[in-house]
């Protein structure tokens, strides 16, 4: 039956209906939305990454399409890098915007790049791990002020290389461990020389300064066995006199001198008019050369191409006797731009590229299409080229590998071309202490130019 109390009641409350009904809808409205929009605003904005490598394209390739599959917001573009004016391009390239987020640089480029990198990031490696996961002398050579600048992929050593036809004809079977070997034993079996005195197969590539590939590094490793210190206390000290417990020697003119003698016209092993060593090599004229492990690729290509390839053997740098062992290395590495869109991203590529299953899996893939294969500077996928015809003597020096500026053949025309320079020059030099005197004041200059001295006010 109507009543009329309760039509009253409704009308006074209809009113109220749409609002009701509003605030419904919009309370569904909201609910629906918020998942929606949180999703929204936890998705990772999409990043491009800029990457120059050294390494070919199909090498990288399944490490990188790893790497974007696990951070699907990230785009990589790689682009393989010459090393041919790399490092003028690529300094250039940072500091107008166009360059790359990563890229690859020689450890020994540090001072000239430090101020377009980022330092390495603590929750991306600490530096105790840093210095237990790789080759020792990176620990050396990415570290300035206090921080690291890099992660190291590669290790280049230097290693000594023989002909061993050459060896076998004059019944040698195993390659020199000393210097003294070297010297007493070897060289004069493996040097032949004409009625005039002159050479006509030579012992090893030693003693000169014109035609020596990597001359550079042999001098450093020399005189590092016999005890050089190049820099202490922000100063270079190579033709600085100190205590051997005997008497005080200028241990980096006496390392000279030992070089030269190589070249001695009476007694020696090599000769100014030879052809370059790498080439003398090739061509049998020289039973002995040292050479890294990324020259070597090129080595058995130009000996294949002859149409009769070498019996080429590796063997470890000779030693001083009663010394500990000392070796020549460096390492190439990766760093981020301060320019780049995404450090954070750019690191952690870096990251994902070191861990030993993409050092191992990089190997792999070079084999494939390459005649080139990294040594990692990981020390324990390093270790798994140890067996390594080729590779192995490189490897078994890591862990001893020492080193100076003046790498020859990174084409930096800068701290290292430089350096280099005047290591070839102190050889020509060393027949004085007061002319290496004057070199090394030379190369004390290059290296206040690049900021490794710092000048004292007086």
């Amino acid at each position: 039956m109507f009543n009329p109390r309760h039509y009253l009641t409704y009308l006074r409350y209809s009113k109220y209906f749409p609002v009701i009904v509003g605030g419904l809808v919009g309370l569904l409205i909201l609910l629906v939305s918020i998942p929606t929009y949180l999703a929204m605003t936890n998705t990772p904005k999409p990043v491009t990454l800029r990457f120059w490598g050294y390494w070919e394209p199909e090498v990288v390739a399944p490490l990188l399409k790893d790497f974007q599959e696990k951070n699907s917001n990230v785009t990589v573009i790689y682009e393989k890098k010459e090393l041919e004016r790399y490092r003028e391009i690529l300094q250039s390239r940072i500091e107008n915007g166009s360059g790359p987020d990563v890229f690859y640089f020689h450890s020994k480029w540090l001072p000239m790049l430090r101020t377009q990198l980022v330092e390495l990031p603590k929750e991306v490696m600490n530096e105790q791990t840093f210095g237990s996961v790789f080759v020792p002398i990176a620990n050396k050579d990415l570290k300035m002020s206090g921080k690291i600048w890099g992660l190291p992929v590669s290790f280049e050593g230097l290693a000594l290389l023989y002909n061993n036809e050459l060896f076998k004809t004059v019944g040698l079977s195993v390659p020199p461990i000393s210097w003294d070997e070297m010297r007493l034993k070897y060289l004069p079996l493996l040097t032949v020389k004409n009625n005039a005195n002159e050479i006509q197969n030579a012992g090893l590539a030693l003693g000169t300064s014109n035609n020596i590939d990597r001359v550079s590094e042999i001098v450093q490793l020399m005189m590092a066995q016999n005890g050089t210190s190049f820099l202490k206390n922000n100063e270079l000290v190579i033709n600085k006199s100190f205590s051997n417990g005997v008497a005080n020697r200028n241990l980096g003119f006496d390392a000279l001198t030992f070089y030269r003698s190589f070249a001695d016209q009476e007694s020696g092993s090599w000769a100014h008019n030879l052809p370059g060593s790498t080439e003398a090599f090739i061509n049998g004229q020289v039973a002995m050369i040292f050479a890294t492990n990324r020259d070597l690729p090129n080595i058995l290509k130009l000996s294949h191409d002859l149409g009769t390839p070498l019996d080429l053997k590796v063997a470890q740098v000779p030693q001083l006797p009663a010394q500990e062992n000392v070796t020549w290395g460096t390492t190439w590495s990766l760093g981020v731009s301060k320019m780049s869109v995404s450090q954070k991203y750019s690191w952690e590529l870096i990251k994902a590229l070191v861990t030993k299953q993409s050092a191992d899996q990089i190997i792999e893939n070079q084999k494939q299409v390459s005649s080139f294969v990294d040594i990692p500077a990981r020390m324990d996928s390093a270790k798994e080229l140890k067996n390594d015809a080729y590779l192995g003597p490189y490897v078994s020096q890591m862990s001893s590998a020492t080193n100076f500026f003046g790498v020859e053949q990174t084409f930096d025309n800068g701290l290292n071309d430089e350096t280099s320079v005047l290591f070839r020059e102190m050889i020509g030099n060393a027949g004085s202490s007061q002319d290496f005197d004057k070199t090394a004041d030379k190369m004390t200059q290059v290296l206040i130019k690049y900021g490794i001295i710092i000048p004292v006010s007086p």
